[in-house]
C-alpha cells in the first residue's frame, strides 16, 4: 500500500511509461521506491542526506532526478496530468517564494541574479512563480522570474507557452491589464476578464461574476505551498527548483483528478 504523499497503483500504472530505462551501469532495482523519494523531499523540504532507507541510498534518488529533471521526463509527467491548455477558461497571476540563505549564496548566484530567476526585495531574496490555472485547479504552465520583476513583464512569455490562445478566456488581476497584454490576446483570438485599474483613461467593461471564478489560482497557489520545495527556494539552479514545482503540481493535479 502506497504511502501518503506516494505514487498509489494507479497513479504509477500512469508514469510508469513515460520513464525511462537506463541502459549504463547497474540495473535499478526499484524506480518507483526513487520516485517517491523525490516526492517526499518535495513535501518535506528535507535535505537530499536525510532521505529515509526505504527510497535507497540519496546519491542514487539524485542522480534519478538530475537524469529526469534533464530529459524533460518530469515534465512529460506533469503534461499527463496538466489541465487542457485551448478553448477554455484560465486564471493566470504568480507568487513570491522566498529564497533561502543557500539559494542565493555565490558569487555566481550575484552575478547571474536573471539567470538563476532570484532577486532583491524589501523583504529578501524572492523567485516568482508564474503560472497559468485551469478552471478545475489542475496548473497547465509555469515560469520563473526574478522577485522584483513586475507581473505584466512576464505574462506574454507566459501566454506564448500555451499552444493555442484561440477561444481562451484569461481571468486576471488588475496588474495584467496593460496594453501589450490585451493586444496579445486580442490577436491570438482570445478573451480577457480583467479588471481595468482606477487610473485607466478609457476603462472597458468585464464581468464580474466570470472574475469571481479567479480564486482558483489563489487555492492552486495554496495547495502548491504545502510541499516545502515549493514554499521556499532551496536550490541555486532554476532548472532544480521548477523540477520540484511541477512535482508538487503533479501531486496536487492527482489529488484534484481523484486516480
Amino acid at each position: 500500500k502506497a504511502r501518503r504523499y506516494e505514487f498509489t497503483d494507479k497513479e504509477w500504472e500512469l508514469v510508469q511509461p513515460l520513464i525511462p530505462i537506463s541502459h549504463t551501469g547497474y540495473p535499478q532495482k526499484d524506480i518507483r521506491a526513487h520516485l517517491n523519494g523525490i516526492l517526499w523531499l518535495a513535501r518535506s523540504g528535507a535535505r537530499w542526506s536525510d532521505l529515509p532507507a526505504r527510497f535507497g541510498p540519496h546519491q542514487t534518488v539524485y542522480s534519478c532526478f538530475c537524469r529526469w529533471r534533464d530529459d524533460g521526463t518530469l515534465k512529460k509527467i506533469f503534461e499527463l496530468c496538466a489541465a487542457p491548455g485551448t478553448g477554455t477558461e484560465l486564471s493566470m497571476d504568480s507568487t513570491s517564494i522566498k529564497a533561502s540563505v543557500q539559494a542565493g549564496r555565490g558569487k555566481e548566484s550575484e552575478q547571474n541574479s536573471d539567470i538563476n530567476s532570484i532577486g532583491k526585495t524589501r523583504g529578501g531574496l524572492n523567485t516568482k512563480i508564474h503560472a497559468i490555472v485551469g478552471k478545475d485547479l489542475r496548473p497547465v504552465t509555469f515560469l520563473l522570474s526574478a522577485g522584483n520583476v513586475d507581473d505584466c513583464t512576464e505574462a506574454v512569455h507566459l501566454l506564448k507557452l500555451l499552444p493555442d490562445l484561440k477561444d481562451c478566456d484569461i481571468l486576471a488581476d488588475k496588474a495584467y491589464g496593460t496594453k501589450e497584454i490585451r493586444t496579445y490576446l486580442h490577436e491570438q483570438s482570445a478573451r480577457y476578464t480583467i479588471p481595468p485599474k482606477v487610473n485607466t483613461k478609457q476603462p472597458w467593461l468585464f464581468d464580474k461574476e466570470t472574475y469571481k471564478r479567479r480564486n482558483v489560482i489563489e487555492r492552486f497557489f495554496n495547495r502548491l505551498k504545502e510541499f516545502r520545495r515549493a514554499e521556499t527556494r532551496y536550490d541555486k539552479r532554476d532548472d532544480s527548483f521548477l523540477a520540484f514545482v511541477m512535482v508538487a503540481a503533479i501531486c496536487v493535479a492527482f489529488s484534484i483528478l481523484h486516480i
